[in-house]
């Protein structure tokens, strides 16, 4: 039967029902997970080096469906800092090594005591999947002698969920071989919000019901 003139009136729940069919297509494909990262960390700036590049910056946890080899291959990670004298990216590596990620598995490297600090942000059930391979990298270019307070702002968008934290990094002489994490932070993941373009009746009509006439 066609869409005549006399067809009935339709509701804003009607419209409401079709729209969140549609967005749950790309929701069902979330896998959440969470970022154990440093909160706080100190950075010794004493001596010629001005960059440093080290693999134990944070782990990943899975939580909820497996994170996949392309999952974690295809993350976006995007940086701010409050001052421009630090610059600073992030990376993962050895993804196949460590994938599928299941619920429960982490994927980090434990350097203790450079970041011992946060084993207590697993919960009961949850371990590191190989606590020897390297894999969420950093890397901090900074002034060589520098004695600054830092704030690092970090997105992670990955297998359609994000994150977002904010790390405090803490510069100068501080007698220190590696970079040590004093405090750590565990962020959970959420859905990436779902764009829904703005339609009328006849649109949504036309797209999900076939037959339908604007």
């Amino acid at each position: 039967m066609g869409w005549g003139r006399n067809k009935p009136r339709t509701t804003g729940t009607t419209i409401l029902a079709v729209v969140l069919l549609a967005a749950g297509a790309s929701a069902a494909e979330a896998a959440p997970f969470a970022a154990v990262v440093p909160k706080e960390i100190q950075v010794d700036t004493a001596g010629p080096s001005f960059r440093v590049i080290f693999p134990y910056w944070g782990w990943i946890v899975c939580t909820g469906d497996s994170l996949t080899q392309l999952d974690m291959s295809t993350a976006l990670i995007t940086i701010e800092t409050d001052k421009g004298v630090v610059t600073a990216s992030h990376f993962f590596d050895n993804v196949d090594m460590l994938t599928p990620l299941r619920a429960g598995e982490a994927a980090g490297l434990r350097v203790d005591p450079w970041n011992a600090v946060m084993d207590t942000l697993l919960q009961a059930g949850e371990a590191l999947k190989a606590p020897g391979t390297a894999f969420y990298f950093a890397d901090v270019v900074f002034t060589a002698g520098m004695t600054d307070t830092i704030h690092l702002t970090s997105t992670l968008t990955m297998a359609e969920e994000e994150l977002t934290y904010t790390t405090t990094l803490i510069f100068g002489d501080l007698g220190l071989a590696l970079p040590l994490v004093v405090e750590g932070q565990r962020i959970a993941s959420t859905p990436v919000p779902v764009a829904v373009e703005p339609a009328t009746w006849g649109s949504l009509k036309a797209r999900f019901l076939p037959g339908g006439d604007p």
